[in-house]
């Protein structure tokens, strides 16, 4: 691991600190008074009570999981929280993409009220994206704003949506067309959870880690292919990541030049798999694999990603047992949330897409001929 970090730290350009116990790294998203750290290490979600004690005039927190990270996870927090002196609340909300709804949201809200949860509480969003996004966004609207801390308990949270601020819920009409930009003042990456996750969760974490390997460090691919990953490969992929996503929001945090958007790379497709399968056939990860390929296919047709690369790119999502096609997937049910996709301008889709691999561009002259064409490869017709 020493020899790997110092590296990474140099190409980001300022010291990441590793003196806290448990810690290996802390990488900090710089936005000036909204600044917070992101410290990956083992055992932190123990560790959350020595946290608070810096972040000033916090007396009351509420901790938001599901139903699963609430029986593995939530008292290992809530404890050393409680023997410090910390009133706590919990608060439980079903598993899974349906819980980013209007009716969770106003769950959480109605909860904290009945909890007087003030000014001075925190709110702690304990598990994956969904949890994240959902906690988030209540926090930025509840009282006009309280605090709120990322602990993400899966892979894919903690390398892309527990980072960047960006909280929402989804309509029935397409994912996350409901959220604002509200940025943690914490988040702790305590990668002992990932002891837990199933399989294929994990796996779906490798889609958003691949992600990154395509638009910002190719090194990761090599990684990413590399079979079991041991805990110090694990830690570098993460911090890797954090890294990458930290540079990009520090740069367009609320997406206002452009920058932030090489991000959705894989997603345009992928979100609008998402919807057409109603949020519950596929894991996020899963379909933004599916998206990748779409984006990669499309880069190698009209961007000038080279066979080459392509081939990185499949022997990656191959190695991590990721899909790079749906059978019989419904067209036109993608096609339908497409048009509703956050990403267009002016009634033209925007593609992320791939001059080579860690060159990302924006394109918005993909033909219906050429997606038409990407629907023949990721959705072959027959029996799904």
């Amino acid at each position: 691991m020493d020899g790997v970090i110092p590296k990474l730290l140099r190409w980001r350009g300022r010291p990441m600190d590793k003196s806290d116990k448990g810690v290996a790294c802390t990488v900090w998203v710089d936005l000036g008074k909204r600044s917070y750290p992101v410290r990956i290490g083992v055992g932190l979600r123990h560790r959350l009570d020595e946290e608070l004690q810096r972040i000033p005039g916090c007396s009351k927190v509420t901790v938001v999981c599901d139903e699963t990270t609430a029986a593995l996870f939530a008292d290992d927090v809530e404890k050393p929280l409680q023997r410090a002196g910390y009133s706590v609340v919990r608060v439980v909300v079903p598993p899974g993409e349906l819980s980013k709804s209007v009716a969770q949201l106003e769950n959480l809200w109605r909860r904290w009220a009945q909890a007087q949860l003030g000014r001075d509480g925190v709110v702690v969003a304990l598990g994956g994206g969904v949890v994240g996004d959902l906690a988030g966004f209540a926090a930025s609207v509840y009282l006009r704003g309280v605090r709120w801390v990322g602990m993400p308990t899966t892979l894919l949270a903690m390398v892309d949506s527990a980072i960047g601020g960006k909280t929402g819920i989804d309509l029935p009409e397409g994912k996350n067309l409901v959220g604002s930009f509200y940025q943690p003042c914490l988040v702790l990456e305590d990668l002992e959870v990932l002891d837990h996750l199933p399989p294929r969760e994990f796996r779906s974490g490798m889609a958003e880690v691949i992600k990154y390997g395509c638009i910002a460090d190719p090194s990761i691919l090599s990684l990413a292919s590399s079979g079991h990953l041991s805990r110090e490969a694990l830690t570098e992929l993460v911090a890797r990541c954090v890294q990458i996503k930290a540079q990009v929001v520090e740069e367009d945090e609320q997406e206002k030049t452009g920058k932030r958007m090489i991000l959705n790379f894989g997603h345009t497709l992928g979100h609008a798999v998402e919807a057409a399968s109603g949020y519950q056939k596929l894991l996020h990860g899963e379909a933004v694999a599916v998206g990748m390929w779409g984006a990669a296919l499309l880069s190698h047709w009209k961007s000038g990603l080279s066979a080459e690369e392509l081939d990185r790119i499949y022997q990656a999502l191959v190695s991590q047992g990721l899909p790079r096609e749906l059978p019989g997937m419904n067209r036109e049910k993608v096609q339908d949330a497409l048009l509703v996709d956050k990403k267009k301008r002016n009634h033209t889709l925007r593609w992320v897409l791939l001059r080579s691999l860690g060159s990302p561009c924006i394109r918005d002259d993909v033909t219906p001929q050429e997606l038409e064409r990407v629907f023949e490869f990721v959705f072959p017709r027959g029996t799904g």
